[in-house]
């Protein structure tokens, strides 16, 4: 099993995506999953290939927690399924035999992919940086934003700092800006971390989950990234997509 550490609420929870159960229904459930998405991921129709074996398999082990695990560890990916998707396979599960935690991550899952879509406004927030100054969303108007969010506890999202610090030196003179979000809970290792990596963008910390709850957050690094007028123009993109786009957009 795979495992990280995930925020809610105010309280970490260590998730864990199963690989294998030995010896058990549940062992034929989830090889049989795994190895039919290997199977398939490549093709263009995964999402809809997933989702139809997602109903069966929820139709005839409706009671299996080993059903609702399956479910929660691909609706963390957040693009795999959609919203009206997620819900109706969830409406299927018998939940009274589930694990709780897969449950809640299913439901704040559900959050996310409802709170903010392609060509929307991002939310807006005031935020503090370092130094106690507040930012808002106002003020990223007229460049093109990604806004990451990370935490100085997530080993992948330091990992790509400097990939964002060589986005910057690319487009950072010809209209395009890093905005770090931190869902830190401890704002000196926050500041420890921002200082051991050398992070030159501006920094904000979302000390009350602020963004965190009306994104439904639970796994990170995530990203947004926005246009001049503060839409969403792609999200959880990898570094490469981003380049991609700026560069298409600030040079067309």
């Amino acid at each position: 099993a795979d495992f990280w550490k995930s925020e809610q609420n105010g309280i970490m929870y260590n998730i864990m995506q199963v690989k294998s159960i030995k010896g058990s229904t549940s062992e034929d459930i989830l090889s049989a999953f795994r190895k039919y998405s290997k199977e398939h991921e490549a093709a263009d129709a995964y999402p809809e290939l997933i989702q139809s074996y997602l109903a069966d398999l929820i139709k005839e082990y409706p009671r299996e927690p080993i059903v609702g695990k399956i479910l929660a560890d691909i609706s963390l990916t957040g693009d795999v399924l959609s919203a009206d998707q997620l819900k109706g396979l969830l409406g299927k599960l018998s939940t009274e035999h589930q694990q709780n935690s897969d449950i809640q991550i299913i439901q704040t899952a559900l959050v996310a992919l409802e709170s903010l879509k392609i060509g929307e406004s991002f939310l807006e927030f005031n935020l503090p940086d370092q130094n106690g100054e507040k930012v808002s969303n106002d003020q990223l108007k007229g460049k093109f934003t990604l806004i990451d969010f990370w935490a100085s506890w997530c080993a992948p999202c330091r990992a790509q700092n400097p990939e964002l610090t060589q986005l910057l030196e690319k487009y950072g003179q010809v209209g395009f800006e890093v905005l770090g979000i931190s869902i830190d809970r401890d704002a000196e290792g926050w500041k420890q971390a921002i200082e051991e990596d050398q992070m030159n963008w501006q920094l904000l910390l979302d000390l009350d989950e602020e963004l965190q709850k009306a994104l439904g957050i639970q796994a990170i690094p995530l990203n947004y990234l926005l246009d001049k007028e503060v839409k969403v123009i792609g999200k959880n993109l990898t570094l490469e997509e981003v380049d991609k786009v700026v560069s298409k957009e600030l040079f067309p």
